[in-house]
C-alpha cells in the first residue's frame, strides 16, 4: 500500500474540513461579523404603590342647621293654617248661631202677626194663612235652630206642634157645618195662640244672653202678650182678660 497517498488524502480530508468552516472573526477586526445577540427573559415585577390614605373630615353642621330651621317654618305654617282654619270654624258656627237666632224672632214676630187675625168675635170667620211663612220654617226646625243646641230645638219643636194645633182648630173654626160649636172651637183657637207665646218665651230663654234679643230698655220680648189676644179686645169680646176667660 501506498501510505504516502493515503497520508496526503488524509492531510486534505482534514484541511478541507477546517476550511469548510468559516473561521470566527475576532471583534475588533474589519469585516468581523457581530455576535448575535442572545435573548434573555425578562419578568417584569409591579412595584405595589402604599395604598393612599384618605383624610375624613368631620362631617358639617350646616345640613343639619339648614334642615332644622325648613322643619320649624314648616311647622309654624301648619300651626298658622291649623289656627286659620280653627278661626274659621269659630266664625262659621257664630254666624250660624246668629243666623238661628234672626231666624227665631223673625218667626215669632210674623206668628204673632198671625195670631192677630183670630182677634175676631165669635162666629166670625178668622182669614188665616194656612201655609204662612213661620209654619213652613217651622217644618224644618230641627236643620235651621241646631246651632242652637238639641234643648232649644225641642223647645221649638213644641211651638212647631202646637202651630199646627192652631191651624187645625182654625180650620174647624172656620168650617160652616160646627156652627154649634163655634164657641167651644173659638176658646180653643185662643188656648193654642196662649200656648204659642208660652213655648216662644220658653225657647227664647235658651237662647244665650248676649246672643237675645231685646228692646231699648233692655226687656225681653213678650211673646205671650203678643201672641194673646189684646186685653181691650178681650173685654169687649168676653168681658175680662183673654187669661180669665180661656
Amino acid at each position: 500500500m501506498d501510505y504516502t497517498k493515503l497520508l496526503l488524502g488524509a492531510a486534505l480530508l482534514v484541511c478541507a474540513a477546517l476550511f469548510g468552516a468559516a473561521p470566527a472573526q475576532a471583534p475588533g477586526q474589519p469585516g468581523a461579523r457581530a455576535p448575535a445577540p442572545v435573548k434573555r427573559d425578562t419578568i417584569y415585577v409591579a412595584v405595589q404603590s402604599p395604598p393612599p390614605t384618605i383624610n375624613v373630615e368631620a362631617p358639617s353642621d350646616t345640613p343639619t342647621i339648614v334642615l332644622g330651621i325648613i322643619a320649624a317654618l314648616l311647622l309654624a305654617a301648619q300651626l298658622w293654617i291649623m289656627k286659620r282654619q280653627t278661626d274659621l270654624m269659630a266664625r262659621q258656627d257664630e254666624l250660624r248661631r246668629n243666623e238661628a237666632v234672626f231666624t227665631f224672632y223673625r218667626v215669632a214676630h210674623d206668628l204673632a202677626n198671625e195670631l192677630r187675625k183670630a182677634n175676631v168675635l165669635q162666629s166670625t170667620p178668622v182669614p188665616a194663612n194656612y201655609e204662612t211663612h213661620p209654619r213652613q220654617v217651622l217644618r224644618d226646625a230641627g236643620r235651621v235652630f241646631a246651632p242652637l243646641g238639641s234643648k232649644f230645638v225641642l223647645a221649638i219643636s213644641a211651638v212647631a206642634l202646637y202651630v199646627d194645633t192652631y191651624f187645625e182648630d182654625v180650620l174647624a173654626y172656620n168650617d160652616g157645618r160646627l156652627r154649634g160649636r163655634h164657641a167651644e172651637v173659638w176658646y180653643a183657637v185662643q188656648r193654642d195662640r196662649e200656648q204659642i207665646g208660652r213655648n216662644l218665651d220658653e225657647a227664647k230663654l235658651l237662647i244665650p244672653s248676649e246672643l237675645r234679643w231685646k228692646y231699648h230698655d233692655g226687656s225681653d220680648h213678650p211673646f205671650r202678650k203678643l201672641c194673646t189676644m189684646p186685653e181691650d179686645v178681650a173685654k169687649q169680646i168676653m168681658g175680662g182678660p183673654a187669661d180669665d176667660a180661656v
